[in-house]
C-alpha cells in the first residue's frame, strides 16, 4: 500500500491509498508536523511521519474488532487504520474512507464499508502469504 498525502490543513491531512498501484481509498489523519524532519508531535493531533512499515491484521480493543495494524511507527502505539469521518475521530491513526468532490476539507465518508474492503483485501494477501506494507509520502 501507498498512502499519497495531498492536502494539508491546520487540523487534517487527506490522503489517496493506492494498493497494489490502484487508487482504492481516501486517508484522512491529524495535522502532518513533519516529524521525519524533526517536527513537535502533539498527543492525539499529529499525523505519523512519512516512512515504510508493516502492516497486520490484529484485535483492537478499543474498536472491538480486527482492524489493520501499522507496526514500529517512531513516537507512536497502537496505530490503527480504521473508521471514522473527521480528524477528531483519529487520535494519530489512518482514517479510511472515501472523499467526494463536493465535499469540505477535514472529512471522509463511507468509512466503515472501505474499512471492510480494505481488510478484504489484506486477507487476500495473507491468504497469498505476502507481507504487507505501507508508505507513507
Amino acid at each position: 500500500m501507498q498512502s499519497v498525502r495531498t492536502s494539508f490543513t491546520n487540523k487534517s491531512t487527506e490522503s489517496r491509498l493506492f494498493v497494489n498501484g490502484t487508487e482504492m481509498f481516501s486517508v484522512l489523519e491529524d495535522k502532518d508536523r513533519y516529524l521525519e524532519d524533526g517536527g513537535e508531535k502533539v498527543y492525539g493531533e499529529t499525523a505519523i511521519p512519512r516512512g515504510i512499515y508493516k502492516v497486520i491484521l490484529s484485535y483492537s480493543n478499543r474498536f472491538k474488532a480486527i482492524l489493520p495494524e501499522i507496526l514500529d511507527v517512531p513516537q507512536f502505539t497502537s496505530i490503527r487504520m480504521h473508521w471514522g469521518n473527521k480528524p477528531e475521530d483519529s487520535e494519530g491513526c489512518l482514517l479510511v474512507g472515501r472523499k467526494d468532490s463536493k465535499q469540505g476539507d477535514d472529512w471522509i465518508e463511507q468509512s466503515r464499508i472501505a474499512v471492510e474492503e480494505l481488510i478484504k483485501l489484506m486477507e487476500e494477501a495473507i491468504e497469498r502469504e505476502e507481507e504487507i506494507t505501507i508508505e507513507i509520502v
